[in-house]
């Protein structure tokens, strides 16, 4: 039995990277561009598990899971979060380098 995956992310790189790093690896995907979204293909696709982004447009990742787990064909479908890291423009800026011969 293959085991069917609901990837739900705004971004369609993400989108087509998971698409083919887990159908590669023999799963079944398919792709949504939002929650809204999501909950159409939740219904019609009847996934295993569910991967979603948090932020996205019309309705984020906690809306559909809070839309998920109300409906009882979904209620128990494992989900997982997909985070993107912080841009680089919010991370903090590296230690400078030691400076020889000590301080």
């Amino acid at each position: 039995m293959t085991v069917r995956v609901l990837a739900i992310d705004d971004s369609r790189t993400i989108r087509n990277l998971l698409n083919a790093t887990l159908g590669e690896a023999g799963y079944e995907v398919d792709l949504a561009e939002d929650g809204e979204d999501g909950l159409r293909h939740l219904e019609s696709f009847d996934p295993d598990v569910v991967i979603t982004d948090i932020n996205m447009p019309r309705l984020d990742g906690f809306g559909f899971i809070e839309a998920a787990r109300q409906r009882a064909d979904s209620r128990l479908v494992p989900i997982w979060f997909c985070r993107p890291k912080a841009p680089p423009s919010s991370r903090p800026a590296p230690a400078p380098p030691a400076r020889p011969g000590g301080s």
